[in-house]
C-alpha cells in the first residue's frame, strides 16, 4: 500500500518519494526486490540532489546491486554526495578513494566531474 502512494508522489517529481520508493526497490520492503527499480527511482531523485540517493547509488556501484560492479563509478557517486553535504558518503568516499590505484582515482574525479554535468549538478 505504501508503495502505490509512494509512487504516484515519485511520479508527480516528489523527491522524498522517489528516494523512499527506490529504497523500499533496493531492499524489498514492502516490494519484490528489484535493483533495476531501484537505480531507476534512486538516479531520479539524485537529479533533483538528493545526498542519499546519490550515497545509494554508490553503494549499489560498489557491490554490483543491479549494475555492473565498479569502484571508480562508486567513488565518483560518493563524492557527488559528498559534495552536496553527506557526511557518510565523504567518509565512504575517502574510504574507496584509499583502496584505489592513483589512475582508478584518476578516472573516478573525471566520472564525479561528468555525472555533475549529467546531473545538471554543476
Amino acid at each position: 500500500e505504501a508503495a502505490r502512494w509512494y509512487r504516484k508522489a515519485a511520479e508527480a517529481g516528489n523527491v522524498r518519494a522517489q528516494y523512499s520508493l527506490a529504497l523500499m526497490y533496493h531492499l524489498g520492503q514492502g516490494v519484490t526486490q528489484d535493483y533495476d527499480d531501484a537505480i531507476r527511482w534512486y538516479e531520479r531523485a539524485a537529479r533533483q540532489g538528493d545526498a542519499n540517493a546519490m550515497n545509494n547509488m554508490a553503494f549499489m556501484y560498489g557491490m554490483g546491486e543491479g549494475v555492473v560492479q565498479s569502484d571508480v563509478e562508486a567513488y565518483a557517486w560518493f563524492a557527488l554526495a559528498a559534495s552536496k553535504g553527506n557526511a557518510d558518503a565523504a567518509e565512504n568516499r575517502d574510504m574507496a578513494g584509499s583502496e584505489m590505484t592513483p589512475e582508478n582515482r584518476r578516472q573516478a574525479k573525471a566520472r564525479y566531474s561528468q555525472l555533475e554535468e549529467q546531473l545538471g549538478l554543476k
